[in-house]
Order: C-alpha cells, then sequence, then structure tokens
C-alpha cells in the first residue's frame, strides 16, 4: 500500500510497538542551529587561514562578481569546505524531515478547519521544491565557483535553499496566525508585515544576484562600492531573517504543547 498524508504508520490489526513524541520545531531548531554553526565555522577557518594568507581577497570569483564575499566563500576552499561536507548531514537531513512532518501538520490543521485551502494547497506545491532543495544543499560546495559548472554550479544550491528556507517562514507564520499561537504575544499583522518584507528582500537580492551570475547584472555591484554596500546589507538582513530568527522563534513555538505522534507497528 502506498503512503499518503493520512495513513498511520502501523500495521493493520497490530499493536504499535512505540510511539515517538516530538515538537516538529525543535527538528528545525537542530537544522538552522547546524547551519549557523557551519557558517561560522567554516567562516572563521576561511578568513584566518585562507584569506589574506594563500588568497587575495580581493581576487576570489565572488568578490569580482559581486563586490564583496559573501557566505559562499566561506566554503569555498579547503579545510572548510571538507568541514561542511561533514557537517552538511546534520543541515539536510532535519531540513527534509521538518518539511514533511509540517506538512502532516498543516493537513491535520486543515482537517480540523485551522488551516486554509490556500494554505494547504501553498504547502503540496512548494513542499517537493522544499525537499529537493535541502538534499541537494551539498552542491553548494561540491561544485567550486572555478569548477566546470562556473559560478552557476555552485550558486544555484544556495539561492534554492534560501527560496526553500523562506518557503518554510511562510507556512510557519501562517500557521501560527491560523492557530492563534503567535510567539511572544506578537500580534498576527506583524507576521504579514515579515513575508511581505522579506518577500521584498528575496525578489531584491536574487534578482540582483541571478542577474549577476548569469552576466546580465541589473546593476554593476562589482564596480560600485555604494550599490555592492546596499547588497551586502539586504542580503545580511535577510540571512538574519531566515537563519537566525527562525531559531528563536522555533524554540518559543516548541513549548506550545502542538507536538507530533509517530507511531510505529
Amino acid at each position: 500500500m502506498g503512503s499518503s498524508e493520512t495513513l498511520p504508520l502501523t500495521g493493520s490489526g497490530s499493536e504499535p510497538l512505540y510511539t515517538v513524541k516530538f515538537h516538529v520545531e525543535k527538528i528545525r531548531m537542530i537544522a538552522q542551529i547546524s547551519f549557523v554553526f557551519m557558517i561560522s565555522f567554516c567562516d572563521f577557518i576561511t578568513n584566518k587561514y585562507i584569506m589574506g594568507v594563500t588568497e587575495d581577497p580581493h581576487e576570489t570569483v565572488i568578490y569580482k562578481l559581486f563586490g564583496f564575499n559573501h557566505s559562499c566563500n566561506a566554503l569555498d576552499y579547503n579545510p572548510a569546505k571538507l568541514i561542511a561536507a561533514i557537517l552538511v548531514p546534520l543541515i539536510s537531513i532535519p531540513y527534509v524531515a521538518y518539511s514533511y512532518l509540517f506538512h502532516l501538520r498543516l493537513v491535520r490543521g486543515h482537517k480540523r478547519g485551522d488551516v486554509s485551502d490556500a494554505h494547504l494547497m501553498f504547502s503540496r506545491i512548494t513542499l517537493p521544491f522544499n525537499i529537493v532543495a535541502y538534499a541537494l544543499l551539498h552542491l553548494w560546495f561540491v561544485n567550486g565557483p572555478n569548477d566546470d559548472y562556473g559560478f552557476a554550479g555552485h550558486y544555484l544550491p544556495y539561492v534554492s535553499c534560501q527560496f526553500a528556507l523562506f518557503f518554510s517562514a511562510i507556512n510557519q507564520v501562517l500557521y501560527l496566525k491560523a492557530t492563534d499561537n503567535m510567539p511572544f504575544g506578537v500580534p498576527k499583522i506583524l507576521g504579514d508585515v515579515y513575508i511581505i518584507s522579506f518577500a521584498a528582500l528575496l525578489a531584491f537580492n536574487q534578482t540582483l544576484g541571478l542577474s549577476i551570475t548569469f552576466g546580465h547584472p541589473v546593476i554593476d555591484t562589482a564596480s560600485n562600492p555604494t550599490y555592492a554596500n546596499i547588497l551586502h546589507t539586504t542580503s545580511t538582513i535577510f540571512v538574519f531573517g531566515v537563519f537566525i530568527a527562525p531559531i528563536i522563534f522555533a524554540w518559543e513555538e516548541s513549548k506550545n504543547k502542538d507536538d507530533n505522534i509517530i507511531t510505529f507497528a
């Protein structure tokens, strides 16, 4: 029998061997914290032992394209690249699990009347993309900026992950609004402000980023320090909003007793 959104993990007529009770946001916390740790540790290694030592920070592919070195640069050189390869399962696997389990939470909420048809449809559409983006995140540093696939092969997995993180954030905010569980007593309107603001940031950053990647820059940040500073600032704000802030909100949300239970036959 194939699996479905409503099929329990039990055999027909059998007693369950055991059940696992957990809050899905704790899985997300593992992924987010692992991601932040990987980037921070690799960035430290790259800046301490690579940039200015064996590589000129102003001669990297990323600097020449964008006019500054962003987080991709942290994973471009060994030994940071090797460390990232070791740590990436702690990011990809929890993210994939979180995406699917959160979708099941929305299915349950839809049956209860909390989740709208439109929200559930949004989750069904974005779920396959999110899973693929998280599962292939390792291609971000497997494909170096100077390798056969060029900078696009290096940058696109990173961009895909940013979109997946944003889609996950939308799902979370809409669910919290629908169930009246906004953390820290935050007004629901601020959830809408978050979604709109970070959608605008993502659109701005990636319109510029992708146009630069494919050789048709909307604005030339590489030769204009003001434009480079603007893009660097908006990128940093977006990273904080989808990488750092969700750790805090996930921790707070994990206290609301909205647990998942998986039963094994």
